[in-house]
C-alpha cells in the first residue's frame, strides 16, 4: 500500500510518499521544494494519475 501527503514546511511544500516497507523500496521518499501554486500543480497531476 502506498499513500501519499502534500506537507509544508516553512512555506516550502513537498510531496511525501509513504509506502509498506520492501526490500529494495524505502518507506518514506520525497519529491518538491516548491512554492504553493507549483504544489498544488503537482499535486494534483498525483492524484489525477499524471505525475509520470
Amino acid at each position: 500500500m502506498t499513500w501519499f501527503e502534500l506537507l509544508s514546511y516553512g512555506g516550502v511544500y513537498r510531496i511525501r510518499r509513504n509506502t509498506v516497507p520492501r526490500p529494495d523500496v524505502p518507506a518514506v521518499s520525497y519529491a518538491g521544494g516548491w512554492r504553493r501554486p507549483e504544489a498544488d500543480d503537482w499535486w494534483h497531476r498525483l492524484i489525477a494519475g499524471h505525475a509520470g
